[in-house]
């Protein structure tokens, strides 16, 4: 059965559960990310990509009201990997590696996203210059802010709450930046960018650290 959403512009018009419904739509998805870096974010529309994907074009709009919902899910989609990705290696592991061998774990985890999707900075970029997007983008942001608070509230115990939301949100967009960055040069550069972004956020942490060692 699926489930039927209020219309919403942004948002899926339902939710799909069966497996041949949610194939599709994840048929759409992936059509979408290979149009983005085929025609770019704005030579996409939905009467393209029901062609790409072999479908009609109602069956696009059964689940997606227009293109810019299917690029809020795919964003959503690319951000959840992201996100489980920013958790770290999980609580056991996590619990027997130093953190720099976290953040290592963490940014080599973005760096084979980047590999896998190159359509990730053009989506970001389209929906970031297009003003009724712009607020999918800071909800998705948050998300990555608040995933960066577990390590920031573990390392930094003594900084004010206020204090450990701006660290952790300085870690998101310099990583966003840096993701972005390194998906649009070439594989071996890629790797370098991946680098500087380890060393980056093991030094900004480290200045934290031991500036709370010398105040103690």
């Amino acid at each position: 059965m699926e489930h039927v959403l209020i219309e919403n512009p942004l948002s899926p018009r339902r939710l799909p559960k069966q497996l041949r419904s949610r194939q599709r739509v994840e048929k759409i998805l992936a059509v979408v990310g290979d149009l983005l870096v085929e025609k770019g974010f704005e030579g996409i529309n939905t009467n393209l990509v029901a062609e790409k994907a072999g479908i009609p074009v109602g069956s696009i709009y059964q689940f997606f009201p227009n293109k810019y919902a299917i690029f809020c899910a795919l964003a959503e989609l690319y951000f959840e990997e992201l996100i489980a990705i920013n958790r770290g290696p999980g609580r056991e592991a996590a619990a027997h590696m130093p953190w720099e061998g976290i953040i290592d774990h963490v940014i080599d985890g973005f760096g084979a996203f980047g590999r896998r999707n190159p359509s990730f900075p053009i989506l970001w970029s389209g929906m970031q210059h297009t003003p009724d997007l712009r607020d999918q983008i800071t909800l998705i942001n948050q998300k990555a802010v608040e995933a960066n608070l577990v390590m920031i509230e573990r390392l930094l115990p003594h900084e004010t709450q206020a204090k450990q939301r701006l660290i952790a949100s300085i870690m998101a967009d310099l990583g966003e930046r840096l993701l972005i960055s390194s998906i649009s040069e070439r594989h071996a550069e890629s790797r370098d960018v991946m680098e500087e972004l380890k060393f980056l956020l093991k030094a900004y942490l480290r200045a934290h650290m031991s500036g709370a060692d010398r105040s103690a």
